[in-house]
């Protein structure tokens, strides 16, 4: 079949952030009828017609080693639950390096495998050799018989390796089992597939229709389901959704399953070695409670705190698939999880949506945190489509979402394909189709890949039609989006990202209600909370701010220190505090003490105060003005954190942290104004670290700074 071609009197509209781009990647069509069918009950009649043709399933990544994006999209027949005699095979589309996309040549890539029915994509390196690699699940076909039996047929796993030279194999037979291009003892129904390295040892493994493969690191895979505990294979059920992923930290993957019946597994690997352990964890339930059908699942860190959280996309099995809900399960540590759907995400106006959707998590507003695109096939209602497409929710960063508006997008709708223009009244479809997200021309914004078929001039149909795909792409920043520089000094300056702060100066910036000098000096003024409690301690008690990896340690909330200053721990206390906390920590016992002792140790707490004033605001007191400064109880609050007497060395540093606090939030003396300095330079990201700010030959001191009290 010819492809088809955009209108030149309708063609589709741009939105104010996306515009179509590529038209005609590829064109498909199938010519085949089908009988009567029963789907998704024996009850459920439908009618002979004419198959159709979907494409649900994606997987993006660098399948060549070019440095580009590519992608793998999974075409299906529908009805899916009848033979058939069509086959139908994925399709490679490789990246041209300048934003467009191109199906793969044979000379590039064996022919993906054909199976019945193929289901999600799972990318990762599996040979060890840096490149992409593919794997696919398979669904098989079930189909109901009127009696309420299955006829069955399975199919192995695909499997896709990179090659030298930038070549794409196929490697199905690398999978234990399927040498023979059979699937696998046991295998199923592989409605979903995840990889990871649950048994520690530097590679990634592989999770489908509740079997585990282990990875020689070459590529082969060895049948290990019998090392996997019985709640994660049960006899039972159908293995709908996974995902795998180091929840709790100790270096190996966990793996996390939810089946048909709304069950919900986690279970963290407790491998050593040759052999394998397992430890269960309750999970909560799904959001229709024993009515739940999970769909897909994910694991990224949502909110920032360098835990990986676990995010499902679930539906009702009765109504069928009615409901495209998102559950939002929050990593407390420890392989603890709890459910703040609530609080995250609002479900409410997807909650009569088509439920079967793949969830992809990516930074979509570039903003450096992890937001989540869900989108469904669209459903009907009196030959109308009523909801369904494309959803992207944007994260604030804190792993609160937000819902983009439909109209966001670009697409191309039916009567916008030459020659269809009159069937405009009939096709109305204000809601864009799903929409694969890729990063085409490697600048960090996300553009989309999408589908389009040519009108049925009547329904139900017995003629074919077209299939075509094209390419969506980003032409501006998405609403709500940072600021470059806005978002690289939050980055630089609060080591970690902080999306709302963010987009909120920016919006300000955009609004000429801040300059961008005045939104860099608010990110300063954040820092007061984290980045300068550590910089102006260690200051104080070092002589120097820390280098680079000991502000990421002392700072950043995804770091492996879980007291940074982003940490619940620190994040209790006031400000006052926890200067205070911290200078105790680094005077009396850590990185300062001997110096501190040194310069401080034979003074009466009066007498310290003094020169630690002068030190820190650069004019030495009046004895009134510390006599003041140490009233109202302050010198046996001192003691009381310091621990040791009332001219003791931690009673001294908890001194020396409430005076740095007082500096920082007045933003006057020498070493509050310096640190000020040196973080508006660290906006760009090239100041230096590991120096004394307040010293002359760093350029950032000023005798202005100096203030006497």
């Amino acid at each position: 079949m010819a492809t088809p071609t955009l209108s030149t009197t309708k063609p589709p509209t741009a939105s104010a952030y996306y515009k179509v781009g590529q038209f005609g990647i590829e064109t498909r069509s199938i010519r085949e009828d089908h009988g009567v069918y029963y789907y998704p009950t024996a009850n459920d009649r439908h009618e002979p017609g004419i198959f159709s043709l979907g494409m649900p399933y994606s997987g993006v990544g660098d399948f060549n080693g070019d440095g580009f994006k590519d992608i793998v999209l999974g075409w299906v027949a529908f009805p899916h639950t009848i033979p058939r005699q069509a086959t139908i095979a994925p399709s490679l589309y490789l990246n041209d390096g300048r934003g467009g996309l191109r199906l793969a040549t044979n000379s590039e890539a064996d022919p993906i495998p054909a199976i019945f029915k193929g289901q999600r994509f799972a990318v990762a390196d599996l040979n060890g050799d840096g490149v992409d690699d593919i794997v696919q699940a398979s669904e098989g076909m079930n189909q109901r018989n009127t009696d309420g039996t299955y006829t069955t047929k399975y199919d192995p796993i695909v499997l896709m390796l990179s090659a030298p030279g930038g070549r794409i194999v196929n490697a199905t037979t690398n999978i234990q089992g399927q040498e023979f291009f059979a699937p696998p003892a046991g295998y199923g129904v592989g409605h979903e597939i995840s990889v990871g390295d649950v048994d520690g040892d530097g590679d990634k493994d592989l999770f489908s229709g509740k079997l585990l493969f282990l990875n020689d690191g070459k590529g082969k895979f060895t049948a290990a389901t019998g090392a996997l505990p019985d709640a994660v294979k049960p006899g039972h059920t159908i293995l709908t959704a996974s995902a795998i992923g180091d929840v709790d930290g100790d270096g190996k993957a966990d793996i996390f399953a939810a089946y048909i019946d709304g069950t919900q597994v986690l279970a963290l690997s407790r491998w050593n070695g040759q052999s394998s352990g397992w430890q269960l964890q309750t999970i909560p339930q799904g959001l229709y409670g024993a009515n739940t059908k999970p769909n897909d699942a994910e694991m990224a860190d949502v909110n920032g705190d360098g835990k990986l959280d676990i995010i499902v996309t679930q539906t009702r099995s009765e109504p069928y698939y009615q409901g495209a809900g998102v559950q939002v399960l929050i990593n407390k540590g420890g392989g603890q999880f709890v459910d703040e759907t609530s609080s995250r995400i609002d479900n409410g106006p997807r909650d009569k949506w088509w439920g079967e959707g793949e969830i992809y998590l990516a930074d979509f507003d570039g903003d450096g945190d992890i937001d989540l695109s869900h989108s469904t096939d669209y459903d009907f209602k009196d030959g109308k489509v009523v909801s369904g497409g494309a959803a992207i929710a944007l994260n604030d960063g804190t792993g609160k979402f937000t819902w983009l508006a439909q109209a966001v997008y670009a697409d191309v709708k039916p009567y916008q394909l030459a020659g269809y223009e009159d069937t405009e009244p009939f096709q109305q479809r204000p809601l864009p189709p799903r929409l694969f997200p890729i990063d085409l021309d490697g600048k960090g914004a996300i553009d989309f890949v999408a589908q389009v078929q040519t009108p049925f001039s009547k329904w139900p149909t017995t003629e074919p039609a077209a299939y075509t795909t094209y390419s969506v792409v980003n032409t501006a920043p998405l609403p709500g989006s940072a600021d470059p520089t806005i978002l690289a000094a939050t980055a630089a300056m609060l080591r970690g990202p902080n999306s709302a702060l963010a987009a909120d100066l920016s919006a300000k910036v955009s609004a000429g209600t801040l300059t961008q000098a005045q939104a860099i000096a608010e990110i300063v003024k954040a820092a007061d909370q984290t980045t300068s409690v550590a910089t102006l301690s260690y200051l104080f008690f070092t002589g120097k701010i820390p280098g680079s990896a000991g502000v990421d340690y002392l700072v950043s909330p995804t770091g492996p220190n879980p007291n940074n200053l982003n940490s619940a721990y620190f994040q209790s206390f006031n400000l006052e505090n926890r200067y205070i906390n911290f200078a105790v920590n680094l005077g009396r016992d850590g990185e300062g003490k001997a110096a501190f002792l040194t310069e401080f140790g034979g003074l009466s707490l009066f007498d310290a105060t003094k020169k630690a004033y002068a030190k820190i605001f650069g004019g030495t007191p009046a004895d009134s003005k510390v006599t003041t400064l140490l009233s109202g109880g302050r010198d046996a609050y001192f003691a009381s954190y310091g621990g040791d007497g009332v001219n003791g060395q931690g009673t001294k540093a908890a001194m020396v942290g409430w005076l740095l606090a007082e500096a920082e939030k007045g933003d006057l003396g020498v070493m509050a104004r310096s640190n000020a300095a040196w973080l508006t330079d660290l906006a760009d990201g090239s100041a230096p670290y590991a120096i004394d700010i307040t010293g002359p030959a760093a350029g950032y001191y000023k005798s202005e700074f100096v203030f006497g009290g």
